[in-house]
């Protein structure tokens, strides 16, 4: 756990900081006294804003359960449906694609979910969080091979069909 210590040192100016798990972060540091100089911050303050701290959070148990479902699970299923509707209808290579892209993110999901099950306020919650999560990672598979197999299929029917024969009404006159 974290503990919050009152330090008074000539490189924080009083300000409070916090110790966790043996790492030191400075959030309130002041801004150096010469102008146009950056603020003194330790690297481990600025690794919370960058793009790997949220991308690795998830998946490291530190994000709130209420976060990824909300952020990481219903905010980016909605960014790919957006992003795939241009690509209506879904010819053979876009829908593997998609289909790649998606078992990735949905991996990503379900890993994230199991991660940060129990960051809740309910406790019980995690479990059946955990439950889903064990369900859906043996459906996945599954489902993934029926949409294969059956993607499959229909494009070898479609392949054996037979073009539908036109008539022209020029051969039927003729004949009379």
């Amino acid at each position: 756990m974290c503990e919050i210590r009152l330090t008074i040192d000539s490189s924080d100016h009083g300000a409070v900081s916090s110790v966790c798990v043996g790492r030191v972060d400075d959030w309130d540091k002041s801004a150096s006294l010469f102008v146009g100089e950056a603020s003194r911050r330790s690297a481990s303050s600025l690794e919370a804003t960058s793009m790997s701290a949220h991308f690795l959070g998830p998946l490291q148990g530190r994000t709130q359960l209420w976060s990824v479902v909300l952020i990481y699970g219903l905010g980016v299923n909605c960014v790919l449906c957006l992003a795939a509707l241009p690509f209506q209808p879904l010819q053979a290579t876009s829908l593997w694609v998609f289909l790649g892209i998606g078992l990735v993110v949905g991996l990503y999901q379900l890993i994230a979910l199991w991660q940060c099950a129990y960051n809740s306020r309910f406790r019980s919650l995690g479990s059946v969080v955990r439950a889903c999560v064990a369900v859906s990672f043996l459906a996945v598979p599954l489902f993934t091979y029926i949409l294969v197999t059956q993607y499959r299929a229909q494009a070898s029917n479609r392949r054996f069909e037979r073009p539908p024969v036109v008539s022209s009404s020029l051969g039927q006159r003729g004949s009379r």
